[in-house]
Parts: C-alpha cells; structure tokens; sequence
C-alpha cells in the first residue's frame, strides 16, 4: 500500500563531502505526538548515482506497508542495501539501559561497605556548592578550573566524583542526554526563536531565545557559537572562571578555541537559520490569520494566546521548522567528531550515549574532561557541555589540607535549586530521590542571606522524610557577612545560626514542632562557615582551613554505623486516612490554581507554554518535569508531609521508649521506609497509570486547545489523587486503600507496628 507522505530525499550536509537521505519515518513521532518524524540518516558516500540508488531503495521501502515494523527487517534485509535498512530501522529498538546503569557498568559507585562516605551536595544556583566541592577534592580554581563554576547555571548535568588512592589512575565516563530529550530541548529553542521574531525582537535577540533554552540548561551557544555583537570592545569575560589572577594556560590553547574559520562558518549558519525564521514565521501567521479569520492586531489577552498556540502548532508542523531543527542537530552531531571513536558509544541511530577515557596525566585527563563541564565562552562552537546528563569520574583527588591524608570520598553534585519565593515548593525528585542512597546531604546556603525559600524546601524534604541524621549544612560567603552588630566572627556565627534558627520556627505549623525541634537539636554542630573559597586552598586563612578539615571529618564519621533502636512504635491504622485527605485536597488545590481553573495565593498560574512543555517531556517520556512544574515531586511531598504527621503522633511503644532522642530515631527510620515508598507510589500514579492520557493530552491542537489540554491535565491529576471525602466513590476507596496498604507495609519494613497487626505481616 502506497503511501505519497513517507518519501525519500537526497541531502549533503553542510561542508560534508558525504551525501545523506531525509525522509519522515512512519514508525516515529514527531513533537506532538504523530508519526512522520522528519530524520536524516548517513549513505556514506560522495558518489551522486550511488547516492540516488540507496534514496530510490528507501523510497520504495516507505512506499511499503509490509516493512514498517521491526519484526519485517529480516525480509527488508533481502531485498534492501545494509545502510538503507540500518537507516529505516535504526532507533525502533526499545532502549533498556538508563544512563546511572551505564556510568555503573564502567565505574561502579562505592559505599560504605568499602570504606566511602556518599555526600550529596545541595544548594541554590550560586550558593557556591561546585566551588566547596573544588576544595573537597583539591581542585585549584586557576591550575585545575575543574568543575565549572561561573555566577549563572553551570552544574547543569550531575558530576559524581570518586576519590582513589594516588596510586590509581584517572578514569571518566561520561552519559549524555537521549536523542529525544535533545531534539525536544532544540525544537523548543526554534519555536521560541519563532514567537520572537513574530513579536517584532530584533536578530540578536531572536538569536537569544533560539541559542539560550528558557530554563538556561540547554544553551545552544556553546554548541554552535555565539551571536556576532554590534560592538565587542566592552565586552568582558563572563564566561569561565573570571577572577584576579588573570587566565590560565588550561583554557587559553589556540588548539581548544574556535578558528576565525569556524567562528564566522557559524555565524553565517545561526544568520541564515534567523533569516529563514523571520520568512518561517511571516507565512505562517499570514496563512493562520486567512484560514482563521483574524486580525493580530486585534488580539490581547486569552484570545492572543489561544491564536498564538495555534500558530505555534502551525509552524511547529511545517517542512522549513523541521528542516531548521535537523540543521541544528546535525551541528550538534559534529561536535562529537572531535573526540576518539575508540572512547565514544553510539546507538543504532549514531547517537552518541557514552565516552570513556583513561589516563594517569592529571592535565591531560582534566583537559578532556572540560569538553563536558566548561563554559569558557573562547570556547563557545566547540563544547559539548549541554548535550552532557552526567559525569563519573574517579581518581586520586585530595583535599590541599594539611592532616586530612586520602579520605575514601563519592562527591555528588547536581543542577542547583531554583530561587522560588514558595518554601512549600517541592524539591525535584532528582535529589529526593538519592535521599536513601547518601550518607550526607550536604546543604550549601549562602550565609549573607541564610534559608531562604528554596534551602527551607530541602529542609521540609529531608525533616519529612525522616534524614535529619544525614544532614550537615555549609554556609558559604561568610566572609561577606557584615554589620555593625557583627564585627567579630563568633558575633557572625552566632548571627547566621540565629537567622537559620528563626526561619525554622516558620516550620512548626507546617511539618510539627517535633521534627523543628530534631532540626534544632544538633543544628550548630552540624553547621560549618566558609567564606573566600573562589580563592585556592593554600591562600585561605587557618581558620578557613579548620573548617573544611571539620567538614570532611564529619564527613567520614557519617558511615559509622548507628546503634540499634531499642523503642518501637505502633500505629493505629485508621488515622492515615485524615493524612491522605489532606494531602490529595492540598494537591489539588495547588494544581487546580496553576490550571487556572482556581486562585490560591502564593501559586501563579502557570503560562501555557509551560504547561505544554511540561506535557511534551512526558508524553515523549523523556522528563516528567520543567521548571517549577513537578507534579509527580508534588504528589510525593504532599503526601510524605501529611503522613509525616501521622507518624508523629504512635498510639503506643513497644521496647524502652524512656528517651525522647531513641523514640526521634525509631520515627525516623519508620519515615525514610514510608518516604522511599511514596516515590515510587507518586510517580506510577502521575506518570505510569496515565502514558496515553498524557498523549492525549499533548496531541491538542487548534482553538481551545490550551483550555482542553489544561482539563485533560486535570482530570489526570484527579484520577492520581482523589480526595477522599464523605461519599467515597470506587475509585476514591481505591486510591485510599493503596496508600494505607503501602504505609503499613513501610510501617513494618521501618521497625514499627501497626496496631492490631501481627508482627509478621
């Protein structure tokens, strides 16, 4: 059965001798969901008729119903070219392996079993985490600029490093995002470069949108350079590292930086991409206002956005948008021609997934490595930074601390928080979820402006979930801190703990006083003060360096294993029920006001774009959040809050229950096994039990589509957590059921009781 849509072209990719076929694949989505994606696939040769064999081949393959589905290859096999069945088939394999499973494969994560401490390292964007981190593994800020650091987002991927004796040599692994995930980000860096340009935006900030993605995680100017400036002459470094000891050789080799070659190759493409954008934009709305009937002059407000979607799903659908977007991919698909083959995996489709390398030169390692973690903008065309999700790296690192030795150290350090004005916002379950797996959370605040909304956040997660033992606090920037009632440090000290102190008595209405007070109890002693660490280790004064060596010695004291508990505690089993109510009715609320089907003070409600990001990323299954948008980390913190509060109050004790600290802790335990349990309880059912209603979902398109998709969203979130109530309907008594069921068996597994329940249930 014929079909004229699915039809093969030939291509010759820019400055490549080679030609390559384009052709919409009847077995792949596109961005909203419908089969046709727009590929580009290698033939791997320069020869113009041989090239127009292997196009005709495919051609007649796409024409052939009976060859799209990957149990049909064997047969394509025998009457097709190999590189025009591994251009057709490549990609339709299900991918089993997740990117910490391949980091696994090739550099294991130690644990305390082997004698290392796990730290993960926890902080808003600019508190100043990547830079402790550089002293924690003696790092130098100018000699090493390992990781990154700059004043903006620059941990955008996790970095797990692990100390090794210095006998070891240096070994890396590197994941990076999934083929999706990047033609996803790409994608919504075009379409925002679009409603730029229809809104009148000049070239260089049309330019803006298309090189810099909206979250400021994906930055395309590092991939594929930056927008020529009118006037370069007062243009200062903002990229790597600008400090006053002037520019290291590490980042300053004409053999790592861009050639005015390559630097004007591209900046004519990202010029001719604007170009071809403006006339993109320019058709479509045309033909949008015909079809529709409107005048853009005339729209404000709902009606503006309602045509604006419609116009975005309108270019979003066009030949020339996805013509621009594989441009831009093969781009970034060249960036990788740099490094060696023999280090780099690939998937069926050239994708790359991992890259290895060994070395026992601390430079030469080092150097590698910045390929994946620097944004020296002199590098700006040839960094792989954005395309990285993660980094393992192992070797002999050591802090420049006199006494510390080789301490056995996994430093985990990943995005940095979000500075949201909401300290009931929820922390991603990227970091809640590595919780159970650390031995320390390492919360980086900065001390001249001491827990604001996002750090408190963490608090909440970690009080609730029952970690307070595993949470040590560094308050960077104390050396900035200053007054006239603190001129002396214990003065400064005693100010910064004062200030934790009392935004911690804002808690006791939300979490209960029981968990404030067990975040109290030890907070000073857990709480270290650092201050110049932008300056190498052997430039900070003594006392500096006492603090980071009583740093990592709590660091290592945290794997010594805890005393049993002696107390137990015992629950009555029909009190979970209020705590399920609440949480599903706060749930809601929330969701209903980001909707915009409610006002709730404190919860904006979130702008359509968002929200269809957000549905794209789970529709496509690669994401289940953007930005602030988190409903599956929502659902967990609203139920681990409300339950925590049930676990606060047993009916009963069992064993010697006498000490108020022995009975914190036998709660705590309960807490983590009730915490570890609702993560994967929140996301199967946000995510798992509704993958095609999500589709549905994100499939809207046309007028009303914006108000569809948010009810579609909705109901989704209804189903997940209805509100238990008076009149429980089946599906109601269901989800309520489930969540009982699930905590009394977390209950047990933690070393507490249920009451009326054998203990060997």
């Amino acid at each position: 059965m014929a079909n004229s849509y699915y039809t093969a072209q030939k291509s010759r990719g820019d400055g490549r001798q080679s030609f390559a076929v384009t052709f919409r694949h009847p077995l792949r989505t596109d961005s909203r969901g419908k089969p046709g994606l727009k590929v580009r696939r290698g033939l791997g040769t320069a020869d113009p008729a041989e090239a127009d064999r292997l196009v005709g081949e495919l051609t007649i393959l796409l024409s052939d119903e009976r060859y799209w589905s990957l149990s049909a290859r064997n047969e394509a096999v025998q009457r097709f070219s190999p590189i025009v069945v591994s251009a057709f088939y490549s990609g339709l394999e299900v991918a089993v392996e997740t990117a910490d499973r391949a980091r696994d494969g090739v550099l294991p994560l130690p644990g305390a079993d082997e004698g290392y401490s796990r730290v993960l390292l926890v902080g808003t964007t600019g508190s100043g985490k990547t830079t402790l981190l550089r002293h924690l593994i003696g790092s130098h800020p100018r000699k090493d600029r390992f990781p990154s650091t700059s004043p903006g987002k620059t941990t955008v991927a996790d970095l797990e490093l692990i100390t090794a004796p210095a006998t070891e040599d240096f070994r890396g692994v590197v994941t990076f995002l999934p083929e999706r995930a990047v033609r996803g980000y790409v994608q919504e860096c075009v379409t925002a470069a679009c409603l730029s340009a229809w809104s009148g935006d000049d070239d260089a900030k049309v330019a803006r949108h298309l090189l810099q993605h909206a979250d400021q995680k994906f930055r395309l100017q590092y991939v594929l350079g930056e927008w020529p400036a009118d006037d370069e002459s007062g243009d200062e470094e903002w990229g790597f590292d600008a400090d006053d000891e002037g520019e290291s050789d590490v980042e300053n080799s004409a053999a790592d930086v861009p050639s005015e070659a390559e630097r004007s190759a591209n900046a004519q493409r990202l010029g001719d991409w604007i170009r071809r954008i403006r006339q993109l934009v320019s058709d479509q709305a045309s033909a949008v206002a015909e079809a529709v009937g409107i005048d853009w002059s005339s729209l404000s407000g709902d009606a503006l956005d309602a045509a604006e979607d419609i116009l975005t799903m309108e270019i979003e659908n066009s030949e020339e948008y996805a013509d621009i977007v594989l441009e831009i991919i093969d781009q970034i698909l060249a960036r990788f021609e740099r490094l060696d083959d023999q280090q780099l995996a690939r998937t069926t489709t050239g994708w790359p997934t991992t890259w290895e390398m060994t070395s026992n030169n601390r430079d030469a390692f080092l150097g590698s490595m910045r390929w994946f973690t620097s944004n020296y903008a002199p590098r700006y065309g040839r960094l792989i930074t954005p395309l990285v999700q993660g980094i393992r790296v192992r070797g002999p690192f050591r802090p420049d601390i006199e006494g510390v030795g080789e301490p056995k150290l996994v430093l985990i350090d990943g995005q940095g928080l979000g500075h949201t004005p909401d300290s009931a916002a929820s922390v991603t379950t990227n970091i809640t979820g590595r919780f159970p797996d650390v031995d320390v959370i390492l919360l980086v605040d900065n001390a001249t402006q001491p827990m604001q909304a996002a750090p408190l956040a963490v608090l909440r997660s970690v009080a609730t979930g029952g970690y307070q033992e595993k949470l040590t606090i560094a308050f960077t920037h104390f050396d900035q801190v200053t007054g006239a009632n603190v001129l002396t440090v214990t003065a400064k000290r005693d100010h910064v703990i004062g200030a934790a102190r009392n935004v911690l008595n804002t808690l006791r209405s939300e979490i209960g006083p029981t968990l404030v007070r067990s975040l109290e109890r030890e907070l000073e002693a857990r709480c270290f003060m650092l201050g110049w660490l932008d300056r190498g280790t052997e430039r900070l004064a003594p006392k500096m360096r006492d603090q980071l060596k009583a740093l990592l010695t709590s660091i290592e004291l945290a794997t010594v294993p805890a005393e049993p508990i002696p107390a137990t505690p015992v629950y009555d089993p029909a009190s979970v029920g209020f705590a399920v109510q609440a949480a599903a009715r706060d749930f809601q609320t929330r969701w209903a006001a980001r909707l915009g089907f409610d006002v709730v003070e404190g919860v904006p409600k979130a702008h359509w774009a968002s929200v269809k990001a957000l549905n794209r990323r789970i529709a496509d299954r690669w994401s289940i959040e953007y930005r602030n948008l988190m409903p599956v980390a929502d659902l967990f913190t609203r139920l681990s809050e409300e339950i925590s509060k049930f676990l606060d109050q047993p009916v009963d004790w069992e064993g010697d229950a006498s000490d108020a600290g022995e009975r914190e802790r036998a709660v705590s335990a309960v807490r983590r096994a009730v915490s570890v349990a609702l993560h994967e309880f929140a996301r199967d059912r946000v995510i798992e039990q509704h993958v095609t209603d999500w589709v549905r979902a994100h499939d809207r398109g046309g007028r009303g589509s914006t108000l569809e998709r948010a009810r579609d969203i909705r109901a989704i979130y209804e189903d997940a957590a209805p509100v238990p109530g008076v009149i429980m309907t089946t599906q109601t008594q269901a989800f309520l059921d489930r969540v009982r069921a699930l905590v009394h068996q977390a209950v047990i597994d933690g070393g507490g009781k249920i009451a009326g329940v054998p203990a060997s249930h």
